[in-house]
């Protein structure tokens, strides 16, 4: 009698074992969109709890584009001592660096084009790094974007901080061998995205108003955005507010509250879950903004009239083509002009 329980005891858990195996293993393919296509190797600069880029020469092989790391680690060419030239440098994820972008192609280098063919003595600093977090962005601007002394910063960031990444959605097999404890911690945030976006697709629900994310990172985002703007007080630090290709629909709704984009938006009722945590991030972005007395500059309407046009401005959910890279380019150009403008006046009356 108790061989047989035994016999039992050990067929349950051998099964129970080979299903959680193909649970592990093979669970990822019910996530409702792709694993990321390709990838793109970057020689990684560790810094004091940052990363830079190495300096070197770059291709992107799914687009043929190629790109030159300079020798402090950040896109475009070397740069030197301010001197009397205004600085503006700009801080983000790949969509500002430009991973998709040829040469002067990136918004960034659109924005020192536009602003010197319109006779401003300006340079505009691309320190847009792939895959950074806020987290990143604090300390690279605490140990040297200060030094640098800007100007003006853009930040254009914050997808990053949110998104779910190929790593945490299927640790796979590779990771084992190398520490059980990082493989079921990787697996642990891959079960948890997952079902939260098995139930955002299937009922509109979001599984972290009950359990916060692995990575708390609206506390985290907010603490570091408030910490960036303290680190550049001697700066004017403007928010750009981050695009994702939205659904025509809710690029209208954004585009129609551009003047409260803080405004709770009814998303659930345009199908369009993915970006709900891109919503939070803005409505983030604008109350820090307005505890601080700074600026959000939203682009929602120009994406919005861009799409209804037929204007292709993503590649994919967040990266942008040469089209997109040229409409927030103009759009900043048209504040900064401003600004500068506001800025020459008051020098000239006093």
């Amino acid at each position: 009698m108790i061989k047989k329980y035994i016999k039992l005891i050990i067929i349950y858990t051998a099964s129970a074992l080979f299903a959680y195996s193909l649970w592990v293993f093979f669970s990822y393919l019910i996530v409702p969109f792709d694993s990321p296509s390709y990838t793109i190797k970057l020689k990684h600069w560790p810094q004091d709890g940052y990363f830079k880029v190495l300096p070197g020469k770059y291709k992107n092989d799914k687009y043929g584009t190629f790109y030159t790391i300079n020798s402090k680690g950040f896109r475009g060419p070397e740069f030197a001592d301010k001197g009397s030239i205004y600085r503006i440098i700009a801080i983000g994820e790949s969509s500002t660096m430009g991973i998709e972008s040829n040469g002067n192609e990136t918004w960034p280098s659109r924005l020192q084009e536009f602003l010197t063919e319109n006779g401003h003595s300006v340079e505009v600093i691309n320190c847009g790094i792939g895959s950074s977090i806020s987290d990143h962005h604090l300390k690279m601007i605490e140990s040297e974007i200060v030094e640098y002394e800007p100007d003006m910063v853009l930040y254009y960031a914050g997808r990053n901080d949110h998104s779910i990444g190929a790593y945490e959605r299927y640790p796979g097999p590779d990771l084992w061998p190398k520490g059980r404890v990082s493989y079921f911690k990787a697996w642990v945030i891959l079960k948890k995205a997952q079902m939260r976006f098995i139930l955002l697709k299937l009922v509109g629900f979001d599984l972290e108003t009950i359990f916060p994310y692995p990575n708390n990172w609206k506390a985290k985002y907010t603490n570091n955005l408030k910490e960036m703007i303290i680190a550049t007080k001697k700066s004017k630090f403007i928010i750009v507010a981050q695009i994702m290709d939205y659904p025509l629909g809710v690029l209208e709704d954004l585009a129609s509250y551009s003047e409260n984009i803080i405004k709770e938006l009814q998303f659930k009722k345009k199908k369009s879950y993915m970006f709900l945590r891109q919503n939070e991030s803005i409505r983030i972005q604008s109350r820090i903004a307005n505890e601080n007395g700074i600026n959000v500059i939203d682009l929602h309407a120009d994406f919005y009239k861009a799409k209804k046009s037929g204007f292709k401005t993503f590649y994919d959910n967040i990266h942008l083509t040469p089209e997109g890279n040229k409409l927030i380019a103009r759009r900043l150009a048209l504040y900064i002009e401003q600004e500068l403008d506001k800025q020459y006046t008051k020098t000239i009356k006093e």
